[in-house]
């Protein structure tokens, strides 16, 4: 069974912390992540 861990980035970080808060980032990571799961379905299965 195929697993997935994403890391968008750390809080420890101060930059990442506040980019992490905007919606345009956490949409930007959204997409990010269904395109890569999208790819991996139709190329893998």
């Amino acid at each position: 069974m195929p697993a997935l861990i994403v890391e968008g980035g750390f809080i420890s970080n101060p930059d990442f912390e506040t980019l992490m808060k905007t919606d345009s980032y956490k949409l930007n990571q959204a997409k990010g992540i269904r395109n890569g799961i999208m790819v991996y379905i139709v190329d893998f299965m």
